[in-house]
């Protein structure tokens, strides 16, 4: 194994990219390989890799089976997720996954057992600890003092956009509102 992390991404979307970006920010990890549905967005997100660029595998497979590839980062719709992550472990690949890491129980319990049968390390990203709403309400539930019963709830349509949806247009997204 090389002195850093071999990544590769499934899915060069919004979530891809935003990923990819991330990751090209971390010293001990390059991106090797990049997947997509359609070829034209994989040679962008790859070629937007800067040392060295990025290649493109042809499809998941072809990326799984890559020996410059330790890890995959899936950014595919939610669906898509867990026959993927048994796929990746069955390969012996470590395993980001953004979130929702399953749409079903069952999924789940698959995509479990393959990692854990496979022995790779695997995790669901949730993007959101980071949102700076989300640290600000921690720290003012800090200064309530010790809960006595804490509940969240956040709304989601299970509307994911993807790459052909234009970025900053309002109709494109379905919004939630929360009223107090």
């Amino acid at each position: 194994m090389s002195d850093q992390l071999r990544m590769g991404i499934v899915g060069a979307g919004i979530m891809g990219r935003g990923n990819a970006l991330a990751l090209s920010g971390e010293r001990d990890v390059v991106v090797t390989a990049v997947t997509s549905r359609t070829r034209d967005a994989a040679q962008s997100l790859a070629a937007a890799q800067k040392t060295p660029p990025a290649r493109v595998a042809e499809n998941l497979d072809d990326l799984l089976a890559a020996d410059d590839v330790d890890a995959v980062v899936l950014t595919t719709p939610d669906h898509l997720h867990g026959d993927m992550m048994v796929r990746a472990a069955e390969a012996g690949k470590h395993i980001l996954v953004e979130k929702p890491f399953t749409t079903s129980v069952e999924e789940a319990d698959r995509a479990v057992a393959a990692i854990r049968s496979a022995g790779v390390v695997a995790m669901c990203l949730f993007n959101h600890r980071w949102v700076p709403a989300y640290a600000q309400a921690k720290e003012l539930v800090a200064d309530l003092g010790a809960a006595v019963v804490g509940y969240a709830r956040k709304d989601d349509t299970i509307y994911v956009p993807h790459e052909d949806v234009e970025l900053g247009r309002q109709d494109d997204l379905r919004v939630v509102s929360f009223q107090p």
